[in-house]
């Protein structure tokens, strides 16, 4: 039985490979985080949420309030500062992570994610959530939530890939 549950952060060591596994499948080797970088984001998360099945992660969403240690000089990470000092103004934050292990793909559990992600930072105060979403069911999900595709960022960080940048009213 697949079950939603807020990010014990306390317990983050014991997670490791179960969130590196996540990390390797879910994207790309360009854009993946190390351990100690993932863990710093979710340890300083604004918001983080786990799917499991039986005693193993099968999914994740967690957002970040700041993004200022992007000070590279990269146009995607120029990107990334600009929608920084915006999540500033709106009191805003950035979904970091939106990921499900393949083989649970399509049973919504990307959805419960974002509403539980969504629904903590409500509670929490935010008022928008800034996100990149490839094109496809990512994208789509973005939508059902009434994001507004505000840009799109071509090659993003290398990948080969298009990544649409979305803002959702909380």
């Amino acid at each position: 039985m697949i079950e939603i549950g807020f990010c014990n952060k306390e317990k983050l060591q014991s997670l490791k490979n179960d969130l590196m596994k996540l990390e390797k499948t879910a994207f790309h080797p360009d854009i993946q985080e190390d351990w100690e970088s993932k863990s710093e984001l979710i340890k300083n998360s604004a918001s983080c949420f786990l799917a499991w099945d039986v005693n193993r992660v099968i999914g994740e969403a967690y957002a970040v309030k700041d993004l200022s240690d992007e000070d590279g000089d990269s146009a995607d990470e120029k990107h990334l500062q600009e929608i920084d000092r915006k999540m500033k103004v709106e009191n805003g934050v950035y979904l970091c992570s939106l990921a499900v292990l393949p083989g649970y793909e399509g049973r919504g559990i990307a959805r419960q994610l974002m509403e539980e992600v969504f629904d903590d930072l409500r509670e929490q105060g935010y008022s928008v959530v800034y996100s990149h979403a490839k094109e496809g069911a990512s994208s789509h999900l973005h939508e059902v939530f009434g994001g507004e595709l505000i840009g799109k960022r071509e090659n993003w960080y290398d990948t080969g890939k298009t990544h649409f940048l979305y803002r959702i009213v909380l």
